[in-house]
C-alpha cells in the first residue's frame, strides 16, 4: 500500500522536461542497448565505459551547475579501472 510518506522520495516529473541519465558500463553491447532503450524513452543519455570518465563526467558537469549534473547514474558494478566501492563512495560522498 502506497502512502503520501512512501512518495515523498521521489521527484515530481515534469512534462516536457528532459531528464539526464549517464550510463556507465564497460560492455560494448549492454552500453549501446541502454543508450538505446533510454533514448527512445525520451531520456538525454551520455555514456562513459570507465570509472574515471564517470567521475570526470559528474564532477566537470556538477561544478557549472546548481542542479545535479544528472537525474540518474547507471553503474557497472565491474569496471575495469575503479573498484565499485571506491566509485560509489566517490558518487555518494563528494
Amino acid at each position: 500500500m502506497h502512502t503520501q510518506e512512501s512518495t515523498n522520495y521521489f521527484a515530481e516529473v515534469k512534462i516536457g522536461q528532459t531528464y539526464r541519465v549517464l550510463v556507465a558500463e564497460s560492455e560494448e553491447l549492454s552500453r549501446k542497448m541502454l543508450d538505446v532503450a533510454l533514448s527512445e524513452e525520451g531520456y538525454e543519455v551520455i555514456t562513459v565505459t570507465s570509472g574515471r570518465t564517470t567521475i570526470e563526467s559528474l564532477t566537470s558537469l556538477e561544478t557549472n551547475s546548481e542542479k545535479p549534473a544528472f537525474d540518474l547514474v547507471v553503474l557497472d558494478l565491474m569496471l575495469s579501472d575503479i573498484n565499485e566501492n571506491s566509485c560509489i563512495n566517490i558518487l555518494w560522498y563528494d
